[in-house]
């Protein structure tokens, strides 16, 4: 599946409207220079990903996977931290969850 750009854009837009251009300067200081950034603080940045993710329609693995490499792809650093959370929670699920899933011993009744 070819990731649907609105999606992106959207979130891009998201965060073009709470970039904080005096942040951003800060930001990229902080890490010499090397990433752009929209300058957004973890709560908002944690509050935006959470208002774009509702809207997201993700139906497997190979999505989520499209989906995490177009973010890493993007200039500016918050998209990178939003890959890396969902790049996080899919290792959680496959190392704790689907283990202990695949564990499980079902009694029949």
């Amino acid at each position: 599946m070819l990731v649907d750009t609105f999606h992106l854009d959207h979130l891009s837009e998201l965060f073009q409207t709470n970039r904080n251009r005096k942040n951003a300067l800060d930001m990229s200081k902080y890490m010499k220079g090397h990433f752009y950034f929209f300058g957004i603080k973890n709560p908002l940045r944690q509050k935006i990903m959470r208002e774009w993710w509702r809207e997201q329609s993700i139906k497997n693995e190979y999505d989520l996977k499209c989906l995490i490499s177009s973010l890493w792809k993007l200039d500016e650093r918050e998209f990178q931290y939003v890959a890396g959370f969902w790049e996080t929670v899919q290792e959680t699920f496959h190392t704790r969850i689907h283990s202990i899933h695949s564990g499980m011993c079902y009694n029949k009744i």
